[in-house]
């Protein structure tokens, strides 16, 4: 396992090294050499979509009607290569699969402990168009299933850790992804307060055959916390709009992340060594005196005696919002980019192939579950919505070339 962070602290001082410039019609760029070998991609900005903002032609869900079509609460989304969609609520702990027109077909996985049963799955990944790797925090198990919901074979979570989502993948090896992390030190009981450190992120992969693991070290993870006593004990709470150090595995082979508030991309190989280094002079948006209110009254109605800890947390939010907010990566390897919020309601992405090359801008006219990924899947865009009541909706969008 080998650092990658030497590599990263070398970008922006070193972009003209053995650099060549090159331009289109889509967006001006250099492309340079970094002294480890990786590659270095800056763009001085990227275009506006000239193409529409996109609007779903496929909508699942209802506020009232039967059973298979309400979502109580939705933890994945896949799609299959046949336009088949499938939807875990983990609520009702089912897998249910629609048709490409959104017509309920059937039920895969009901609640239970038995073959092909889930009881506690919060994410799933569609493997091949042939095999549904399910997670289950239930069962403490990998599940594999087939689309009809034959259960093929379960490992046990090589990680034991719980998330709202699962927040790993399989690759095209067969692999299964879970992220870990891992600390210099067992942490001490916590002082109300600022706490400030960093914990080392890593990608554990098991091989289901031989159950064989390998660990990649991607670099350390600051974090700052604000602590405060509640009872007997404690309540933890991250400071709005302050940058996350965000990897995800690449299932072409492997990594992508984000490490800090910039517009700037990184991908690792297999090892955890930087190849490829994308960079944006586009900063994100300025956190508002409204944002910051925002943030105290929503605290204030959950705690009406907290607008000491409340106000104080709203001081320590940043200049501005991170550039990007979330990466995926497509059934054909390009990496989507989240950009920062510009207009209410309407939603950027920025599309890259895996050597830092920009193809496009896709905006959408809703706004995609930001704790739920998409599935962009056979020209397809899938994502769950949830309107002014918190109901649940899948949607689809077709996404031009």
């Amino acid at each position: 396992m080998r650092s990658t962070m030497g590599g990263l602290v070398l970008v922006g001082v070193l972009f003209g090294c053995g650099s060549d410039s090159a331009s289109d019609d889509e967006a001006a760029f250099t492309r340079s050499t970094l002294p480890n070998g990786a590659t270095h991609v800056r763009y001085a900005a990227l275009p506006s979509s000239d193409g529409p903002t996109l609007t779903p032609d496929l909508r699942i869900g209802t506020i009232d009607g039967a059973p298979e079509e309400i979502f109580g609460d939705v933890r994945a989304i896949e799609a299959g290569g046949d336009g088949t969609v499938y939807v875990l609520d983990n609520q009702a702990s089912e897998i249910r699969t629609y048709g490409a027109d959104g017509a309920y077909l059937e039920t895969i996985a009901t609640r239970g402990q038995g073959p092909g049963e889930i009881s506690g799955a919060n994410g799933m990944v569609l493997s091949g168009d042939s095999v549904l790797w399910v997670q289950d925090h239930g069962q403490w198990s990998f599940i594999a299933l087939r689309p009809d919901g034959t259960e093929i074979e379960r490992l046990p979570m090589h990680v034991r850790a719980y998330g709202w989502t699962w927040d790993g993948t399989v690759d095209l090896e067969g692999r299964v992804w879970k992220a870990d992390l891992g600390r210099e030190a067992p942490m001490a009981p916590p002082e109300p307060g600022i706490t400030e450190g960093s914990v080392r992120r890593y990608y554990v992969s098991v091989e289901p055959a031989s159950e064989d693991q390998d660990t990649v070290y991607l670099g350390d993870a600051q974090f700052m916390t604000h602590v405060s006593r509640r009872g007997t004990g404690f309540s933890f709470r991250q400071i709005p709009f302050r940058a996350e150090f965000r990897p995800i595995v690449d299932p072409h082979g492997g990594f992508w992340l984000v490490t800090d508030e910039h517009y700037r991309l990184t991908r690792l190989d297999a090892q955890g060594d930087t190849v490829v280094v994308i960079e944006v002079d586009e900063a994100g948006p300025l956190v508002t005196a409204d944002d910051r209110q925002t943030f105290i009254d929503g605290m204030l109605e959950f705690d009406p005696d907290g607008r000491g800890t409340a106000e104080e947390i709203a001081d320590l939010m940043p200049e501005r919002k991170p550039a990007i907010e979330a990466l995926h990566i497509d059934d054909e390897g390009r990496l989507w980019v989240r950009a920062a919020k510009e207009t209410p309601g309407e939603t950027r992405y920025d599309v890259f192939d895996r050597d830092g090359t920009h193809r496009q801008v896709v905006r959408l006219g809703f706004e995609p579950n930001a704790f739920i990924p998409p599935r962009i899947r056979n020209g397809r865009f899938y994502a769950l919505v949830t309107d002014e009541f918190d109901v649940h909706y899948v949607v689809g969008v077709s996404v031009p070339d």
